[in-house]
């Protein structure tokens, strides 16, 4: 059985930062970058995999 993984999420406190970490290290590409529900929402793809940060820290439980 072949088992992947479409995406993952993280969340970042310093976005641009982190998205250029891993354009620099791993030739990401952003392949989306929008305002969700007041936070910017910005995705990377590197190879077949993708990454989704949020520039908001995450909610308390």
């Amino acid at each position: 059985m072949k088992v992947s993984l479409h995406h993952a999420h993280i969340f970042a406190s310093n976005l641009d930062e982190s998205i250029s970490f891993y354009q620099e290290m791993f030739g990401a590409e952003i392949i989306l970058d929008l305002k969700v529900g007041g936070a910017r929402n910005v995705m990377i793809v590197i190879g077949s995999s993708k990454i989704n940060f949020y520039d908001q820290p995450p909610k308390d439980k």
